[in-house]
């Protein structure tokens, strides 16, 4: 059977691999898989319900960090391979992959973090190959891939829940893990043009996608009133206890084509936070109002506007001017 017996936060996963890579100025690819030296970990098989010993198969762990400089990233794209499947995960977080997936692109500049990274890929005992690069803002470029020199390798117990353990921390100790080995399969090697052009392209393509979830919360906002932020849905009351410019001008850059990918995107996330932290505000008023009529202490008082007026960014909730793009 294709895929995983190992239980992640969204799939039932299996055998797994967290690839550790660390950046190079020119990294050059290899196949790699584990060296147990003879001493390969082993566990029974795990259950789960009535299903007793029904997951006998163990996620294959490789783990590095990678180091993210200032500034902020331009690109970072990976480019994998392996004789099955593929899952990655960046940080504990699923980027990209799944059970028929046996080679996997993936854009991940607006996942990454300052500093260091831990990027994790799921794939068969067998191993993989990979190739990457990482571009900041002032046109650094930094290539990583799979390497022998690189990596430590651990094998867990079956349903391990790949996301919540402690080695998707960047400081995690992974000295006393095993070291891996290259295969005589060909690896997989990629130009640093090829995957500048790849970063791009899978780059827009997710930011194209940005804009049409912008447009419904662009919608919701003027006309429901709701101020959509990271999935969640704020405020109540209707879209009428917002400022019309706020309303018209969401409405308008609903309806207007983007002038580059994101742009929307943008847009929608301006006046998304704007309204939430203007909601936020205006309850915190109310919040000192209330207790002032009900003769609470002053300091009390006191500290819930202060709170109220961070939010606003200024003595009155209300914006006066209509944000610029």
């Amino acid at each position: 059977m294709r895929g995983h017996n190992v239980l992640t936060s969204r799939t039932a996963a299996a055998a797994c691999i967290v690839a550790g890579l660390m950046l190079q100025p020119h990294a050059a690819s290899e196949w790699i898989e584990p060296d147990w030296a003879g001493e390969e970990p082993s566990h029974e098989a795990g259950s789960l319900e009535w299903r007793t010993g029904a997951y006998p198969e163990t996620p294959i762990v490789y783990r590095t960090v990678l180091e993210a400089e200032a500034p902020e990233l331009d690109r970072a794209v990976l480019d994998a391979v392996s004789p099955d499947y593929l899952y990655v995960f960046l940080n504990g977080e699923k980027i990209a992959g799944g059970a028929q997936a046996d080679s996997v692109q993936a854009e991940f500049s607006h996942k990454v973090r300052p500093g260091p990274n831990v990027l994790a890929i799921s794939a068969p005992p067998e191993g993989f190959s990979l190739s990457g690069l990482m571009e900041n803002e002032e046109g650094r470029t930094q290539r990583f891939a799979t390497g022998v020199e690189e990596w430590r390798v651990q094998k867990f117990p079956p349903l391990t829940l790949l996301e919540t353990q402690p080695f998707m921390e960047a400081g995690f100790d992974d000295s006393g893990w095993f070291h891996v080995q290259s295969t005589g399969r060909e690896p997989l090697e990629r130009s640093e043009a090829e995957l500048r052009q790849l970063a791009d392209d899978l780059a827009n393509e997710r930011l194209a996608r940005w804009d049409e979830v912008a447009e419904w919360r662009l919608h919701m906002l003027a006309s429901e009133g709701f101020s959509v932020v990271d999935w969640e849905a704020h405020g109540f009351g209707g879209a009428g206890r917002l400022p019309v410019w706020l309303r018209e001008q969401a409405e308008a850059w609903r309806n207007e084509e983007p002038a580059v990918p994101g742009e929307r995107h943008r847009w929608a996330e301006a006046l998304s936070l704007y309204v939430l932290l203007r909601d936020e505000a205006l309850n915190l008023h109310g919040q000192a109002r209330g207790l002032a009529s009900l003769e609470a202490e002053d300091g009390r008082v006191d500290r819930i506007r202060e709170a109220a007026t961070e939010r606003a960014g200024s003595p009155s909730p209300v914006c006066r001017e209509t944000p610029s793009r």
